[in-house]
């Protein structure tokens, strides 16, 4: 799988099923962006992949308007 060029956004990425996601959307060449409620699991998931391939934003996947305002 190819995933060069491509943003992958991944809710609950910080740990578990969600952060190996991000790992193998990142290894497959993917920009990942891990939205979780959790920060310090969330930065740690970005050190671990690599601030250059992938970033953390902290917020409600299940809350709306805060899915809309993070699409901007």
């Amino acid at each position: 799988m190819n995933l060069q060029d491509k943003v992958a956004v991944v809710t609950g990425g910080a740990s578990g099923l969600g952060r190996a996601a991000t790992q193998l959307l990142v290894d497959a060449g993917a920009q990942g962006v891990i939205f979780d409620m959790n920060a310090r699991a969330g930065q740690q998931a970005v050190d671990e992949v690599g601030a250059t391939s992938a970033r953390y934003m902290q917020l409600d996947a299940t809350n709306g308007p805060c899915l809309e305002r993070a699409r901007e």
